[in-house]
């Protein structure tokens, strides 16, 4: 029976132990390391400004897409006016290589999973 209370005694010290340790620990903190609570507002204006950021990035992104392919189309045109051999075999290895490439990443992820 002295064993046990024994036993008992030297996990409830180490428990005391242990606990005090953690006060100490987080009464360190507390005086070390400042705490605060950001304002709301502050956090509402930032997520505000991170979305006319991004709307502005997505506006550019799109100007710049549709300039491209205004050009891509214009040339695609232009050689299917002049010269509509030049057209067919544009569109012909475009095509090409789209079934290529679709073809190769299938494969890939077919390999990848096995």
């Amino acid at each position: 029976m002295k064993k046990i209370v024994k036993i008992e005694e030297a996990q409830s010290k180490e428990t005391k132990n242990a606990i005090e340790k953690i006060k100490q620990g987080l009464s360190h903190l507390d005086d070390h390391g400042k705490v605060f609570t950001p304002d709301l507002s502050a956090i509402q204006a930032k997520i505000a400004e991170q979305r006319e950021l991004a709307a502005r990035k997505w506006r550019r992104e799109i100007k710049l897409f549709c300039l491209i392919a205004a050009a891509i189309l214009s040339v695609l045109l232009i050689a299917l006016y002049e010269n509509p051999l030049v057209f067919a075999a544009v569109q012909g290895i475009s095509a090409g290589s789209i079934i290529a490439v679709t073809i190769f990443k299938y494969v890939k992820q077919k390999v990848k999973e096995t």
